[in-house]
């Protein structure tokens, strides 16, 4: 695994960063919804890009490359 990906991983899964996730993909989903799409879309994405976090457990890899 990269160390980027590691990074943004590690970041991603741990609760403390849940609030800012949650504020960004309200700030995106309300993006697109000027860009056409509609208000129940928005609510879709914004409910999918903060469950997913929830989802996945972060697990330290074995390798990292720089």
């Amino acid at each position: 695994m990269h160390d980027i990906t590691n990074k943004i991983l590690k970041w991603s899964t741990n609760p403390e960063n849940f609030k800012e996730i949650e504020i960004s993909a309200n700030k995106m989903a309300q993006e697109m919804i000027k860009y056409g799409i509609s208000d129940k879309q928005g609510k879709r994405l914004s409910q999918f890009f903060t469950s997913w976090p929830k989802m996945i457990r972060y697990q330290k890899p074995d390798m990292l490359l720089h």
